[in-house]
């Protein structure tokens, strides 16, 4: 839409003015955004495995009681067979536990990178868009007061985007 000359310098440059602080506000929106889907990711991520967490930690907390009551029938027999030499006071613990780790960390770390990568990729194109936006904006802006046909021819003469890098298919055809 262009708005032609009705539109005086005042009003363009307050519009400008305007479109970029609302493109600043709105570029900053867009990190808190993405803050908030790497904390939803997280709690996703968390939420998937939990039940998972709940058995490893309950069979972990099993085994761990296991070792214990190992560990103090061997300090009886100890003290039965040793005496004091065996160490009245202090228990020893012969029987430890090497926990495995927790089943599902591969997975688990392959989600968030994969669903990290995502967001970033959705904040990229969001930023990409409303660089675009912004750019056009202005762009109309700028040119909406552009009187003379030699301006005009000027502006015509910038390319754009698919003049620059062509599609892949135009691309074979002027390869062969």
């Amino acid at each position: 839409m262009a708005y032609g000359p009705t539109m005086n310098k005042g009003e363009r440059d307050e519009l400008r003015r305007l479109l970029r602080a609302q493109i600043k506000v709105l570029k900053g929106d867009i990190e808190a955004r993405q803050a908030e889907l790497e904390v939803e990711l997280e709690s996703d991520v968390e939420r998937e495995f939990a039940a998972r967490d709940r058995e490893y930690d309950a069979a972990m907390f099993r085994v761990n009681q296991v070792a214990d009551e190992a560990n103090r029938a061997v300090n009886d027999i100890g003290r039965q067979l040793w005496g004091e030499a065996w160490g009245v006071q202090h228990d020893r613990r012969l029987v430890t536990v090497s926990p495995p780790s927790k089943p599902g960390v591969t997975e688990r770390r392959e989600r968030l990178h994969k669903g990290r990568l995502d967001i970033e990729r959705k904040v990229a194109d969001a930023k990409r868009q409303l660089l675009r936006l912004e750019n056009d904006l202005l762009t109309e802006l700028a040119t909406s007061a552009l009187e003379s046909a030699e301006a005009k021819a000027f502006f015509a003469r910038i390319p754009k985007v698919t003049e620059l890098v062509p599609s892949y298919r135009m691309q074979q055809i002027a390869d062969r």
